[in-house]
């Protein structure tokens, strides 16, 4: 297998488009259908979940996960477990398989906007970060740099964008000195000036990057031809987005691997 390896639980219906629903009897123990795709250095092995008209219980949910890696357990030691979201809601989990998302975020960022060996650059001049509240502030930074530091040269216009929440765990000022450093830092070896928690915009294509912000969303600030990296994979925002800046291009990790996943099975069965 590759260097990473996704362990992914879908619900059938998500790759295939077709619904299989099960009507067997409780003592009936219930295989569900998988196989392994490789892309690059990732090998994601997948398992889906069959539909049940009555609905999975949490239990039998679970059984029916663990009887799906039994033939790859030798494999999945060191594996990142990804959950479909309506899988991840009956088992009343909220954490986010942060790892495999930065990394499937920076491969959607590479792949679209490669760094050039001449001249031009692809990188729209204006950039917006818009944090969230599920990781540390400092964490979010240095993930946006390591993923954006190559191309600051040539950004005109950076944003950012947190609500700020008085009852959150990590205090406001936190919140408030990890943004300032970041932005004096930009300022001296750039000279680029931070506009923080901008609620306007520039007439100008531009790359919005989320890592789970939670309030309005920028759409005054948004034109034909933008990119949107909505890291966390909320399909709501999706919606909203296209609803309002269709002309918007949206990216997701969850919308890559699921786009990867029907791609691979529709070879398997081809």
């Amino acid at each position: 297998m590759g260097n990473e390896t996704i362990l992914y639980y879908v619900f059938e219906e998500t790759i295939t488009g077709c619904k299989s629903s099960v009507k067997k009897h409780f003592w009936q123990k219930i295989k569900p259908r998988s196989f392994v795709m490789e892309d690059e250095d990732i090998s994601v092995v997948i398992v889906m979940i069959p539909t049940n008209d009555k609905g999975w219980s949490r239990k039998k949910l679970l059984d029916i996960m663990n009887v799906g890696i039994a033939e790859y357990v030798d494999n999945l030691r060191t594996a990142k477990v990804v959950m479909h979201p309506g899988i991840q809601e009956i088992l009343g989990q909220q954490e986010i398989a942060s790892t495999v998302f930065w990394a499937l975020a920076d491969k959607l960022f590479m792949d679209k906007f490669s760094y050039p060996s001449g001249n031009k650059c692809q990188v729209p001049e204006s950039v917006v970060l818009l944090m969230g509240n599920s990781f540390f502030p400092e964490e979010q930074i240095e993930r946006f740099t390591d993923m954006i530091q190559p191309y600051f040269p040539r950004i005109n216009h950076l944003t950012i964008m947190h609500e700020m929440d008085d009852d959150a765990e990590i205090s406001v000022e936190r919140w408030q000195e990890a943004i300032d450093d970041f932005a004096e830092t930009l300022y001296y070896e750039y000279g680029l000036v931070v506009d923080v928690n901008r609620s306007g915009g520039y007439a100008k294509q531009g790359i919005y990057i989320d890592y789970g912000y939670q309030g309005s969303l920028p759409y005054a600030m948004m034109r034909a031809g933008g990119v949107y990296i909505d890291v966390l994979s909320f399909g709501e925002k999706e919606q909203r987005i296209k609803k309002k800046c269709s002309k918007i291009s949206y990216l997701s990790p969850m919308k890559y691997l699921d786009t990867m996943v029907k791609s691979g099975y529709d070879k398997l069965v081809n």
